[in-house]
Protein backbone atom coordinates (compact mmCIF):
# COMPACT_ATOMS: atom_id res chain seq x y z
CA UNK A 1 0.00 0.00 0.00
CA UNK A 2 1.32 3.42 -0.95
CA UNK A 3 1.55 6.29 1.51
CA UNK A 4 1.13 9.98 0.88
CA UNK A 5 3.89 12.56 0.93
CA UNK A 6 1.40 15.31 1.83
CA UNK A 7 3.04 17.07 4.82
CA UNK A 8 -0.25 17.27 6.74
CA UNK A 9 -0.84 13.52 6.43
CA UNK A 10 2.68 12.15 6.06
CA UNK A 11 2.88 8.38 6.09
CA UNK A 12 -0.89 7.78 6.16
CA UNK A 13 -2.00 5.04 3.79
CA UNK A 14 -3.74 5.98 0.54
CA UNK A 15 -6.25 3.40 -0.53
CA UNK A 16 -9.46 3.54 -2.49
CA UNK A 17 -10.90 3.26 -5.95
CA UNK A 18 -8.88 5.91 -7.80
CA UNK A 19 -6.08 5.99 -10.34
CA UNK A 20 -3.20 8.25 -11.42
CA UNK A 21 -4.63 8.94 -14.88
CA UNK A 22 -6.52 7.11 -17.59
CA UNK A 23 -3.44 6.58 -19.77
CA UNK A 24 -0.87 6.01 -17.01
CA UNK A 25 1.00 2.70 -16.90
CA UNK A 26 0.74 2.51 -13.11
CA UNK A 27 -3.01 2.90 -12.82
CA UNK A 28 -3.33 0.71 -9.75
CA UNK A 29 -0.92 2.75 -7.61
CA UNK A 30 -2.00 5.62 -5.42
CA UNK A 31 -0.94 9.11 -6.49
CA UNK A 32 1.27 11.18 -4.23
CA UNK A 33 0.79 14.87 -3.68
CA UNK A 34 3.47 17.25 -4.84
CA UNK A 35 1.62 20.26 -3.51
CA UNK A 36 -1.38 21.09 -1.38
CA UNK A 37 -3.95 21.06 -4.23
CA UNK A 38 -4.79 18.72 -7.10
CA UNK A 39 -7.43 18.46 -9.81
CA UNK A 40 -9.35 15.21 -10.19
CA UNK A 41 -12.10 13.77 -12.29
CA UNK A 42 -14.79 11.17 -11.71
CA UNK A 43 -15.32 8.47 -14.34
CA UNK A 44 -17.33 5.29 -14.61
CA UNK A 45 -15.68 1.90 -15.02
CA UNK A 46 -18.21 1.44 -17.82
CA UNK A 47 -16.69 4.37 -19.80
CA UNK A 48 -13.30 5.18 -18.21
CA UNK A 49 -12.33 7.59 -21.00
CA UNK A 50 -15.33 9.88 -20.35
CA UNK A 51 -14.86 12.38 -17.53
CA UNK A 52 -18.17 13.10 -15.78
CA UNK A 53 -17.06 15.52 -13.04
CA UNK A 54 -14.03 17.77 -12.46
CA UNK A 55 -13.07 19.08 -9.03
CA UNK A 56 -10.12 20.22 -6.94
CA UNK A 57 -9.11 19.27 -3.43
CA UNK A 58 -6.38 19.51 -0.84
CA UNK A 59 -7.62 16.32 0.88
CA UNK A 60 -6.29 12.83 0.47
CA UNK A 61 -7.89 11.46 -2.68
CA UNK A 62 -9.46 8.48 -0.93
CA UNK A 63 -11.11 10.86 1.58
CA UNK A 64 -12.52 13.01 -1.24
CA UNK A 65 -13.70 9.89 -3.07
CA UNK A 66 -15.44 8.66 0.09
CA UNK A 67 -17.15 12.06 0.51
CA UNK A 68 -18.56 11.84 -3.00
CA UNK A 69 -19.79 8.30 -2.38
CA UNK A 70 -21.39 9.09 1.00
CA UNK A 71 -23.10 12.19 -0.43
CA UNK A 72 -24.57 10.05 -3.21
CA UNK A 73 -25.64 7.40 -0.67
CA UNK A 74 -27.62 10.07 1.21
CA UNK A 75 -29.62 10.60 -2.01
CA UNK A 76 -28.63 14.24 -2.32
CA UNK A 77 -30.31 15.70 -5.40
CA UNK A 78 -27.35 16.92 -7.43
CA UNK A 79 -26.45 15.83 -10.94
CA UNK A 80 -23.22 14.32 -9.60
CA UNK A 81 -24.97 12.26 -6.90
CA UNK A 82 -27.62 11.06 -9.36
CA UNK A 83 -24.90 10.05 -11.84
CA UNK A 84 -22.96 8.17 -9.13
CA UNK A 85 -26.11 6.31 -8.06
CA UNK A 86 -26.96 5.41 -11.66
CA UNK A 87 -23.45 4.01 -12.24
CA UNK A 88 -23.63 1.92 -9.07
CA UNK A 89 -27.17 0.77 -9.91
CA UNK A 90 -25.94 -0.55 -13.27
CA UNK A 91 -23.25 -2.58 -11.46
CA UNK A 92 -20.20 -0.47 -12.36
CA UNK A 93 -17.75 1.48 -10.22
CA UNK A 94 -17.01 5.18 -9.92
CA UNK A 95 -13.29 5.91 -10.23
CA UNK A 96 -11.49 9.05 -9.08
CA UNK A 97 -8.81 10.00 -11.61
CA UNK A 98 -5.97 12.40 -10.84
CA UNK A 99 -5.87 15.00 -13.63
CA UNK A 100 -3.25 17.42 -12.32
CA UNK A 101 -1.31 17.84 -9.10
CA UNK A 102 1.35 20.09 -7.62
CA UNK A 103 -0.88 23.18 -7.58
CA UNK A 104 0.40 25.47 -4.86
CA UNK A 105 -2.44 27.94 -4.20
CA UNK A 106 -6.22 27.77 -3.92
CA UNK A 107 -6.61 30.62 -6.44
CA UNK A 108 -4.50 28.74 -8.99
CA UNK A 109 -6.49 25.55 -8.31
CA UNK A 110 -9.77 27.42 -8.94
CA UNK A 111 -8.45 28.84 -12.20
CA UNK A 112 -7.13 25.44 -13.36
CA UNK A 113 -10.46 23.79 -12.45
CA UNK A 114 -12.38 26.36 -14.53
CA UNK A 115 -10.03 25.77 -17.48
CA UNK A 116 -10.36 21.99 -17.14
CA UNK A 117 -14.18 22.15 -16.97
CA UNK A 118 -14.25 24.35 -20.06
CA UNK A 119 -11.82 22.00 -21.86
CA UNK A 120 -13.89 18.87 -21.17
CA UNK A 121 -17.19 20.57 -22.03
CA UNK A 122 -15.70 21.80 -25.31
CA UNK A 123 -14.49 18.24 -26.00
CA UNK A 124 -18.09 17.00 -25.74
CA UNK A 125 -18.09 15.55 -22.21
CA UNK A 126 -21.44 15.98 -20.45
CA UNK A 127 -20.07 17.01 -17.07
CA UNK A 128 -22.21 16.83 -13.96
CA UNK A 129 -20.58 20.02 -12.63
CA UNK A 130 -23.37 22.50 -11.95
CA UNK A 131 -21.07 25.53 -12.17
CA UNK A 132 -18.15 26.76 -14.24
CA UNK A 133 -15.77 25.81 -11.41
CA UNK A 134 -13.76 27.59 -8.78
CA UNK A 135 -15.17 28.78 -5.51
CA UNK A 136 -18.73 30.00 -5.30
CA UNK A 137 -21.61 29.40 -7.64
CA UNK A 138 -20.22 30.92 -10.82
CA UNK A 139 -22.37 29.81 -13.73
CA UNK A 140 -25.17 28.24 -11.68
CA UNK A 141 -28.56 29.07 -13.15
CA UNK A 142 -31.70 27.96 -11.40
CA UNK A 143 -34.65 26.93 -13.51
CA UNK A 144 -37.82 29.02 -13.37
CA UNK A 145 -39.46 26.15 -11.46
CA UNK A 146 -36.74 26.26 -8.81
CA UNK A 147 -36.96 30.05 -8.52
CA UNK A 148 -40.74 29.80 -8.05
CA UNK A 149 -40.37 27.19 -5.29
CA UNK A 150 -37.73 29.30 -3.53
CA UNK A 151 -39.93 32.38 -3.77
CA UNK A 152 -42.91 30.54 -2.28
CA UNK A 153 -40.79 29.10 0.52
CA UNK A 154 -39.44 32.54 1.45
CA UNK A 155 -42.75 34.43 1.34
CA UNK A 156 -45.86 34.55 3.43
CA UNK A 157 -46.87 34.87 7.04
CA UNK A 158 -44.78 31.91 8.21
CA UNK A 159 -41.52 33.56 7.15
CA UNK A 160 -42.42 36.88 8.83
CA UNK A 161 -43.28 35.19 12.15
CA UNK A 162 -40.01 33.27 12.18
CA UNK A 163 -38.03 36.49 11.73
CA UNK A 164 -40.08 38.28 14.37
CA UNK A 165 -39.39 35.52 16.93
CA UNK A 166 -35.64 36.00 16.42
CA UNK A 167 -35.87 39.77 17.02
CA UNK A 168 -38.11 39.67 20.13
Amino acid sequence: MKTTSNPRNAGRPQNGNYKISIDAQLQSTAPKYRGPFCLYGLVSSEEPETIQYVGFTSMLLNQRYNEHMSTAARKVHTKRAQWINSVLHRGYHVILVLLEDGISTRKEACTREQCMILHYRDAGHELTNMTKGGLGILGLRHTSETRTRQSEANSGDRHYKRRRRCVV
